[in-house]
């Protein structure tokens, strides 16, 4: 069993991520961790689960109910959450167990590169320099809008615009704003940095390494068929998604806006929705067109090995290959004359059913456990919105909420805690990681066809 254990890739992930969150749990409800001295056990659990999986929905405001120890411990626990966790996993495997296995070598492979061989440490290493770099270049270009914000403090500007970033990169959502940028939404300077640190933390750290090889070889590295695909797909989810917004806004009273300005509010929209959680402009006040297009962003996520959630680009693109190929009948899977082995196929279906049931399971289970709100709750046609779209968002490690978090019943929160989690592992992975080791069968049923479709 303990030999399993240690070369169950799913099952090592899974731990190092409960790990995280008991820890940030309890350090969250020491009573100088809240501005009042005390928290509840379930709302520390969902603050602490939100953190370590960058998800950003949050049932006490971050800038009023946190101390500035609270505030820092929700900010580590983003670092760790986004990038961390894989990597101190890979330092406590080599000081306690004197190696690093092939089980727990294919969990950092799965999360950070497709490729099956790699030099770890030169991955970590590029990771950390980047990351460090990307986000403290994004706090020095928020800083001039956060000095205005802070009134001239120059410690509490530094602060606002490291935090901000952080959870920008992280594709987190923390804000220590009560309406998060919305107060910032004509303020360029911030809401600009703050796209491009949410995009570069959301294309997965492969295709960035992998740019960086191709700059730094001029142009003789072959840049990967994941990274075209992932690169391809997220400018389309990016810029659709914006143009789609933009679109059903423009019959959108509340948002009339210079035309400039609502073309950043698209964009915006159309980039944080994809797991970052931050916004600029009022969810509740956006047409229910837009409110549909942002859950399916929403869904949809970020790329593998990336700060984000979601079912993943690089999923939905070879889903759309796989419907290509059906629709021309042909047997293979094929995108840039490069064949997709079945297996990769396979597990790009199995990661969107499961995706799928697990939002439709959960979203079921919360309007059933409303039943305690009483009758008015339950024939509620806005809640149902709101609760689809907090289910998705907490799916998709978003953050982004219509107002309904902290109001959740206490098993609800439960509920959203898990999805969180689930989330932020994969549907796949969480499930593997329960699974009980068994043997390989040495035989194979016989076929029997049955009607599809």
């Amino acid at each position: 069993m303990i030999v399993y254990y240690k070369t169950n890739p799913a099952r090592f992930m899974l731990s190092g991520f409960i790990l995280g969150i008991l820890i940030g749990t309890f350090v969250l409800l020491l009573p100088n961790s809240t501005t009042t001295g005390e928290i509840s056990l379930v709302d520390a659990l969902f603050t602490a689960t939100s953190a370590v999986c960058v998800t950003g929905l949050i049932v006490l405001d971050t800038a009023r109910d946190f101390t500035t120890t609270g505030q820092l411990a929700i900010i580590t626990m983003i670092q760790l959450g986004g990038i961390g966790i894989v990597f101190f996993s890979v330092l406590f495997t080599l000081v306690f167990m004197g190696r690093v296995s092939i089980g727990q070598k294919s969990i950092f492979s799965s999360m950070m590169t497709p490729q099956t061989k790699w030099d770890m440490w030169g991955v970590f290493r590029t990771i950390f320099i980047f990351t460090i770099t990307v986000e403290i270049l994004g706090a020095l270009f928020m800083f001039p809008s956060m000095f205005r914000i802070a009134d001239g403090d120059i410690m509490r500007a530094a602060y606002l615009s490291i935090f901000h970033s952080i959870s920008g990169f992280c594709n987190a959502g923390f804000s220590l704003f009560p309406d998060s940028f919305v107060g910032l939404r004509f303020s360029p300077l911030a809401v600009i940095p703050l796209m491009v640190l949410i995009v570069l933390g959301g294309v997965g750290f492969f295709v960035i390494d992998d740019i960086i090889q191709l700059v730094r070889m001029r142009g003789t590295h072959r840049i990967t068929l994941h990274s075209k695909m992932v690169l391809i797909v997220s400018g389309i989810l990016v810029f659709g998604g914006a143009s789609f917004i933009f679109f059903f806004e423009s019959f959108n009273p509340a948002m009339e806006v210079a035309l400039g300005q609502r073309i950043i509010d698209s964009l915006f929209m159309s980039i944080t929705a994809r797991t970052a959680g931050f916004n600029t402009i009022d969810i509740n006040a956006m047409t229910n067109p837009t409110l549909m297009t942002v859950i399916i962003l929403m869904f949809m996520g970020a790329s593998p090995g990336s700060t984000g959630g979601g079912v993943k680009t690089s999923t939905m693109a070879v889903i759309w290959a796989l419907i290509v190929s059906r629709y021309r009948s042909k047997e293979d899977v094929s995108v840039f004359k490069r064949t997709i082995p079945k297996e990769t196929v396979s597990h790009a279906q199995a990661i969107l059913a499961s995706s799928a049931i697990l939002v439709i399971v959960v979203m079921l289970l919360v309007l059933i456990f409303e039943i305690w709100g009483g009758d008015i709750i339950l024939r509620d046609r806005d809640y149902f919105v709101s609760s689809l779209f907090e289910v998705v968002s907490a799916f998709g490690t978003v953050g982004l909420s219509m107002g309904i978090t902290g109001e959740l019943h206490p098993i609800n929160k439960m509920l959203v805690i898990i999805t969180m989690f689930i989330g932020r592992l994969g549907p796949l992975t969480f499930l593997l990681a329960l699974q009980k080791r068994r043997p390989k069968a040495a035989f194979k049923y016989a076929e029997e066809d049955i009607l599809v479709g």
